[in-house]
């Protein structure tokens, strides 16, 4: 049975997580998890998190607390799943793209284990 979890990256993990890839052809469309957690260590609105099934690490999140004049905005920004551990269902988009064939343009992501 899966077990889905948002753990934050720590010094414990943070090596593994540096260790998440992509297909090759996905490269462009996210940094490095190594450039992600470069720009959380500058800036402490960005919390990167690991993504677990039970105690597999499958992946990797970023999402920040930016604030506002009026309010503070959650910004999700960053998700992959490592290339290991695509295809097995943990992410659906809807509208995967923007008709021009550009990046994806994703409404809704929806993380589960099928």
């Amino acid at each position: 049975m899966s077990n889905l979890s948002l753990i934050p990256v720590t010094s414990k993990n943070r090596r593994a997580a540096e260790k998440l890839k992509v297909f090759p052809h996905q490269t462009g469309f996210i940094e490095s998890v190594a450039d992600c957690m470069k720009e959380a260590d500058q800036l402490a609105a960005w919390h990167p998190m690991c993504i677990y099934d039970n105690d597999t690490l499958i992946g990797f999140a970023m999402y920040g607390m930016i604030q506002e004049p009026a309010y503070t905005r959650l910004w999700f920004d960053r998700l992959l799943i490592d290339k290991q551990h695509q295809g097995k269902g943990y992410v659906t988009a809807n509208e995967p793209t923007d008709g021009a064939g550009s990046a994806p343009v994703v409404r809704r992501v929806q993380i589960t284990r099928r």
